[in-house]
């Protein structure tokens, strides 16, 4: 239903629920090196970065892919990079998109012409 639910084990309750994405939400990661920050993409196409600790937790949202209008469950997913300020990002487009967290206005670069769409986004170690 696009929302994020957050749930403790250890005090046995749900700690935050956010209304993130208007479809399903594909994927949510979070950040190598923050307790703070994650990111999510959805059915929808879109890719977020969140700060749960603040009162509006939604720090930023882009239109990473496109969603044609016959692809009703785009599969989308998502990878942070631990050494640097990016995030990968792979549909059903086709397409692996590498995004600067500091600024999600344009990819830094489309890969493109990919025979199936990646079901799994990774960065090597």
């Amino acid at each position: 239903n696009g929302f994020l639910r957050l749930g403790s084990t250890e005090q046995g309750k749900m700690l935050f629920s956010i209304p993130a994405h208007p479809r399903n939400c594909n994927q949510v990661q979070w950040h190598p090196t923050s307790d703070k920050v994650f990111a999510s993409c959805g059915a929808d196409g879109t890719l977020k970065l969140w700060d749960h600790t603040l009162p509006k937790p939604n720090i930023a949202s882009h239109r990473a892919h496109e969603v044609c209008f016959s692809d009703l469950d785009l599969n989308l997913d998502l990878d942070f990079n631990k050494y640097d300020q990016h995030i990968a990002t792979g549909s059903t487009d086709k397409t692996i998109r590498l995004w600067d967290l500091r600024s999600l206005g344009k990819p830094l670069q489309v890969l493109p012409h990919h025979r199936y769409p990646p079901k799994k986004i990774r960065f090597s170690p």
